[in-house]
């Protein structure tokens, strides 16, 4: 039993075989009633009500559950036209729903996140590995979470790392930038002390080499020796 409907104002079909439905025949009858008959033999795009509007259903809800949207009838009837198989055959027949294809306009890379044109938040929806959802890694070039952080900040103090070429010495500690000296190492505190960052490291970086200090460590003991001497005469 079927009959099917042809010609350009069919938006969309769904042509099945044997598809079980409420309709006169003998595979059941609900008590007894001839207009509550079942029947097994349904064909061709008579079946199009249950399939289109099963696929409109599936699609809605992805939609709605990565986007918090709902989409229109307009829309959604257009974009299951768009993303829809070509009927074959020499008669004229609309497209044949293709859910996946329609769930890729807004989520291509079908990582659970909808692209920015429909209303969501994936940066790359042609990447699954980014998206608001994904842990970043970073020194990368990557904004792999979405979040729109500089990749070359981990801490997010507005100070680059130095391994990157930055001047922050310690990316990972917001209480360490360059806020007062142009750094470019991290200088370690003496065991036991209380220094700013409370880890065992200044909380600035210094462009001066320690060895630096080496000159007038060495020199020390003899300006201390001239200046005991000078007294001792006076």
């Amino acid at each position: 039993m079927y009959y099917s409907t042809f010609g350009t104002r069919v938006d969309l079909q769904g042509w099945g075989e044997r598809v079980f439905t409420l309709s006169y025949g003998s595979y059941a009858t609900h008590g007894g009633d001839p207009d509550q008959a079942y029947t097994a033999d349904f064909a061709g795009t008579s079946s199009a009500t249950p399939i289109v509007a099963s696929a409109a259903v599936v699609v809605q809800d992805y939609h709605n559950q990565i986007t918090g949207a709902v989409l229109g009838p307009e829309s959604i009837r257009a974009l299951l036209i768009d993303t829809g198989i070509a009927g074959s055959g020499p008669d004229p027949i609309g497209p044949f729903p293709d859910i996946a294809a329609a769930i890729q306009t807004f989520d291509a890379d079908l990582d659970g996140y909808a692209s920015p044109d429909w209303g969501g938040e994936d940066c790359d929806d042609l990447e699954s590995t980014v998206n608001p959802g994904a842990e970043e890694i970073w020194y990368d070039g990557i904004d792999s979470d979405c979040a729109g952080d500089d990749d070359l900040d981990q801490d997010a103090d507005g100070w680059q790392a130095a391994s990157q070429g930055g001047e922050d010495c310690d990316d990972t500690d917001p209480s360490i930038t360059p806020e007062n000296t142009p750094l470019s190492s991290c200088l370690e505190d003496t065991p036991g002390s209380d220094s700013a960052a409370g880890k065992g490291k200044v909380s600035t970086c210094s462009t001066a080499d320690p060895l630096d200090a080496w000159p007038v460590l060495l020199a020390l003991p003899l300006l201390i020796r001239r200046r005991t001497n000078v007294t001792a005469h006076a």
